[in-house]
């Protein structure tokens, strides 16, 4: 074990040997925290897109290291350049949120759309809710429509909701009560408990027929 610690000291990947061998708290740590956040940070210099992902992830959560956000946005958003769909989503939370500054939606909406583009349901339910309200882009709800299918079909069912909401309310497409008491359906299903109550009013207003229709169309929807 001794001659271990030698020689990563010697590769610089340790400070020094005693630091895990002789203080107790060093063991109560995270593996990453273990590292340090430079380690990641060197990795990431040398273009591994997980590094620069981790790198971000230590400096927005203070982990080993003072918590930084504008430094996570920048990790992340290296992280996205090479690749990593969950650093494009995270660059574009931040950058929605305004934590690490201003606001700035736009650019949020691009790091979303690359996210998206890899699959990353998350990342198309943020944008389809920027382009439903106009936020960093033109309002419209019936381009929303589908960005929140294709998150309802990853899974997620505040997206169904949403989608069954504009279909309810016939923003940006025609209105349709059965539509959007399928797309409610569907929320429930993918677990949505705030769609149950939805779902309950909009089917007091169908008949049995329209009711029946809505089921089978829930049941098609993917």
């Amino acid at each position: 074990m001794r001659s271990l610690l030698i020689v990563l000291v010697s590769l610089g990947l340790l400070a020094s040997a005693p630091v895990w061998a002789e203080h107790e708290a060093w063991h109560g740590l995270t593996w990453d925290e273990r590292m340090g956040v430079s380690w990641f940070e060197t990795l990431a210099d040398q273009g591994d897109a997980e590094a620069a992902y981790t790198a971000g992830q230590l400096h927005e959560q203070g982990q080993g290291t003072p918590r930084d956000l504008p430094k996570a946005l920048s990790f992340y958003q290296r992280a996205g350049e090479l690749g990593h769909v969950e650093g494009m989503f995270r660059a574009g939370v931040l950058l929605q949120s305004g934590v690490t500054g201003e606001i700035d939606f736009a650019a949020a909406i691009e790091w979303y759309k690359d996210a998206e583009a890899q699959g990353f349901a998350p990342a198309a339910f943020n944008l389809g809710q920027l382009i439903e309200h106009g936020l960093g882009t033109e309002r419209d709800p019936a381009g929303a429509l589908r960005h929140y299918r294709l998150a309802a079909r990853g899974g997620i069912g505040a997206a169904a909701r949403n989608a069954g909401l504009i279909y309810l309310d016939g923003r940006g497409v025609e209105a349709d009560s059965i539509e959007a008491y399928a797309w409610t359906l569907k929320a429930i299903e993918l677990g949505d408990a705030s769609a149950v109550e939805l779902a309950k009013t909009i089917g007091d207003t169908l008949d049995e027929e329209g009711r029946t229709q809505a089921k089978a169309r829930a049941a098609e929807l993917f």
